[in-house]
């Protein structure tokens, strides 16, 4: 069965092999990085070097991932070519579901999220995977298992079969070195042929076991084996039971059998690595040596390799319910990750960037989707794609893509212009001020970057933006690309760098423009996330500002639109494997201290997760400031509840938070505001969404003072003070902060609302418990978002005093896609907005 496709190719060109006919063969740069790969995989992925692609174009990334339906029953493959940026990037390949010449038919258990991984081939010109042999709606059990190998063009092939090896269990991964032969893992079988790693020339049905022990064996991770990749020129393969981890077999490539070492313990029987991927990232270190590891329950692990010993590097947070990875190293040096993630129904393909050293503790700030699975289908495995095999006598080889740039003849003093954006995606808003931009930057070689003009050619929906909305500035290697929006929606802008000799090269902005808002001139806009929950003031302009929908705290520069200058993440520190619902904080000295909401889901489920009261210790301030983990603390929910129950359950913080019930109800438990009482550090003020006292339309606002909050964080049990209700017209607590003088202001909003279409005012406090806050002003409805937070407190004795208050944007609909800024696809589209007030209105 052969089937012949386009390779599309993007990015800067490069010769590539002889010239036959006069006609010159050509690659991409990645391409022909790709060529020189060591390793292979996904769910198992190849050793790939520095410069496969832009660390600011993932667009350059050619992916191909395994998509079957989502039945119990046996269903055909397809795999789906997209870039890393998640457009189409061709035509998808299916494999065939009935014998055809020498091919067998090819399924999956369509249920199963431990088949149907992909791996590229060590050089770079298949993606290979295992299946059954089985018609779909059949029965798969007792059927022969089949290697399918698919080359750059869209040639599947099918015609290796392996006897009865895997026959009794599943089979898992398959591997090869130049598409002549194959590595396969699985499940080896009770009885003969056992065998957890396989051997099979193309073509054959006899595979010779290499790798062999029974479940009763001492060390049955060698007989049920996960996935398998090559690197430095050995067959490396993983394992979740007996001494689980990733092995390496003796041997170079060996085609008889061989004993295996462990390399990379990990995990306990049942809860090993499901996936792996080998990366080149440190010039000193000979071949592979940062290795990311994908463990069942826990998500993905970093180890770097010091000597002949793998070391750990951590964890990074959130990728437990991932089931596939690959990755490759950018220009940068940075590992970019893909991987499948299975939570929920919401099967789809993420993209991940680790910004720290080999040898440091992964940073990854946020996770973008590159693609999500159609409804009834699911994702299996990601590979890189594989290149084309570059023999121009091959008539199977594609076309020459027309839109290439023209071979430059030998001797030529100038070559094509090269344009690499900072970002592929870029967001903005109708009049507003100062929104986000990309940087471009230009080359071209023979020729001075000054001579080279970038400008924007096309736009695919001039209602968003035309190219006369697009500036671009700066001269030299540098510009810088701003967008002014005309209008809500989406539309792909190109650039075209236009070089000495009329040379050109482009390369695509995503822009997604949103609608103007009330007070634009004095609105900014955080990018990189869009549910901010709180915030805090770090000196010099910046803010460090928590997602309600994440852990990470995120550093901007409030008077300029657009993404974090640095991020932390310490859910594990904190001790909690899921997102904490930050909605408060507050800071002493060089303290800050955080706290989930404590409420339950939006569904009533128990959310222990969103208990913890945490703080982090700051050094530097503005654009330096660095935060570390202090302390943590899980029983503030509990201490509330018990110390309400005690004195007669005036608040009913029992029954608010008791499991079923939802927390933004007019008597539900959710926690929305901390701040210190005037004077001190050891008692902070707790205020509440909800309840409102009593739970009734025009009930007040509660707040709890915690009298030991600097020894609750060191283990204590909390102590409370008397509570303190207070009138804010029906209103609940949002967010409050104080500054030195101990001027209070208070966010004022209703228990209820998720956008600011309610009613919400900013009132003015001084902190004793039985004064009265004071109204300064209504605050605007209508646009999106939700006014969530407060950064700092003025002189508010001043005739002009001006405050910065944050919006939540999560919920809201910027683009009008009927698509909630939470779930947008990249996180360049993500933002919330910051806009500064006169305090008295």
């Amino acid at each position: 069965m052969r089937i012949s496709l386009p390779f599309h190719a993007s990015g800067p060109s490069v010769p590539s092999g002889p010239h036959h006919g006069g006609r010159s063969v050509r690659r991409t740069t990645a391409a022909v990085t790709a060529a020189l790969l060591v390793g292979a995989g996904a769910l198992g992925a190849a050793v790939v070097t520095s410069g496969q692609a832009s660390a600011a174009d993932s667009a350059a990334d050619h992916l191909m991932v395994s998509q079957v339906s989502d039945t119990e029953d046996a269903t055909g493959v397809s795999l789906v070519r997209v870039t890393g940026s998640g457009t189409s990037d061709g035509a998808t390949v299916k494999l065939p579901t009935a014998a055809s010449g020498g091919n067998r038919p090819f399924t999956l258990e369509g249920d199963s999220s431990a088949v149907g991984a992909l791996a590229r081939s060590a050089d770079g010109r298949y993606v290979t995977l295992a299946g059954y042999t089985a018609t779909p709606g059949s029965s798969f059990a007792s059927v022969p298992r089949v290697v399918a190998r698919v080359d750059g063009a869209g040639t599947v092939d099918t015609s290796t079969t392996l006897g009865t090896s895997f026959q009794q269990e599943k089979i898992r991964g398959a591997v090869t070195d130049d598409g002549s032969r194959f590595w396969v893992t699985g499940h080896g079988n009770t009885s003969s042929p056992k065998g957890g790693l396989v051997y099979a020339p193309l073509g054959s049905s006899t595979p010779d076991v290499l790798v062999s022990n029974s479940d009763d064996d001492d060390n049955s991770a060698l007989n049920n084996t996960r996935v398998v990749q090559i690197a430095d020129g050995g067959v490396y393969f993983s394992s979740e039971k007996g001494d689980a981890g990733v092995y390496r077999v003796a041997g170079t490539l060996p085609s008889s059998p061989a004993s295996a070492r462990l390399v990379a313990p990990i995990g306990s029987d049942g809860k090993g690595p499901v996936a792996f991927t080998l990366l080149d990232r440190d010039p000193s270190v000979p071949g592979a040596d940062t290795l990311y590891v994908l463990q069942e329950t826990k998500g993905i692990c970093k180890f770097s390799l010091s000597g002949s010993t793998w070391t750990s590097r951590g964890s990074i947070s959130g990728t437990s319910s991932y089931t596939a990875l690959t990755g490759l190293v950018d220009e940068d040096g940075n590992a970019r990750l893909y991987a499948v993630d299975d939570a929920d129904s919401k099967n789809k393909v993420v993209r991940l960037t680790d910004t720290a050293a080999a040898a440091k503790s992964a940073f990854v700030d946020g996770k973008e989707t590159v693609t999500t699975a159609p409804s009834g289908s699911a994702f299996r495995g990601v590979a890189l794609a594989p290149e084309p095999s570059g023999d121009p006598t091959d008539p199977t080889d594609p076309p020459t893509d027309p839109t290439d740039p023209p071979t430059d003849p030998p001797g030529d003093p100038v070559g094509t212009p090269t344009l690499k954006l900072s970002a592929a995606y870029l967001t903005g808003a109708v009049d507003s001020v100062g929104d986000p931009t990309v940087t471009a930057t230009v080359a071209q070689s023979g020729a001075d970057p000054s001579a080279i003009t970038v400008a924007a050619t096309a736009s695919s929906r001039t209602s968003v933006a035309r190219t006369s909305d697009v500036t671009v500035t700066g001269t030299g290697s540098t510009r810088q690309v701003s967008v002014a929006a005309q209008g809500v929606g989406y539309t792909d802008l190109t650039l075209t760098a236009t070089g000495v000799d009329g040379r050109k090269t482009t390369q695509v902005v995503h822009y997604a423009g949103s609608a103007a808002v009330q007070d634009a001139a004095a609105t900014r806009y955080f990018t990189g996330a869009s549910d901010s929950s709180a915030a805090v003031d770090v000196g010099d302009g910046y803010t460090v500002v928590a997602d309600d929908e994440t852990n990470q705290l995120r550093l901007y520069d409030s008077a300029t639109s657009g993404a974090p200058v640095r991020s932390w993440d310490f859910t594990s520190q904190a001790g909690v494997s899921i997102e904490m619902d930050i909605e408060a904080a507050t800071r002493t000295g060089d303290t800050i201290y955080w706290t989930g909401s404590m409420g339950n889901s939006k569904s009533g489920e128990l959310r222990p997760d969103r208990a913890v009261l945490y703080t982090t210790t700051v050094t530097g301030s503005g654009a330096d400031t660095q935060l570390s983990f202090g302390g943590s603390y899980h029983g503030l929910r509990a201490d509330l509840i018990a110390w309400d129950k005690a004195n007669d359950d005036r608040f009913g913080f029992a029954d608010g938070a008791a499991e079923g019930n939802i927390p933004k109800q007019i008597d539900g438990f959710n926690a929305e505001g901390l701040e210190f009482a005037p004077g001190s550090t050891t008692t902070a003020y707790l205020g509440f969404r909800a309840p409102l006292v009593p739970p009734k339309n025009g009930g007040k606002a509660l707040m709890v003072p915690v009298t030991n909050i600097d020894k609750v964080v060191k283990g204590s049990h909390a102590t409370f003070g008397t509570p303190i209700t207070m009138d804010l017209g029906g209103l609940s607590i949002r967010d409050m902060r104080k500054n030195a003088d101990n001027q209070y202001l208070i966010i004022a909003g209703t228990w209820s609302a998720e956008d600011n279409s309610e009613p919400y005012a900013l009132y003015r406090w001084d902190g004793v418990p039985a004064h009265a806050p004071t109204l300064l002003r209504s605050l605007p409805t209508a646009d999106a978002g939700a006014w969530e937070s407060v950064i700092s407190v003025p002189d508010l004795s001043l005739p002009d005093a001006q405050v910065r208050l944050v919006t939540d944007d999560g919920a809201a609909v910027l683009y009008g896609d009927d698509t909630a800024s939470k779930d947008l696809p990249h996180t360049e589209w993500k933002k919330s907005r910051i806009t500064t007030f006169d305090v008295n209105g």
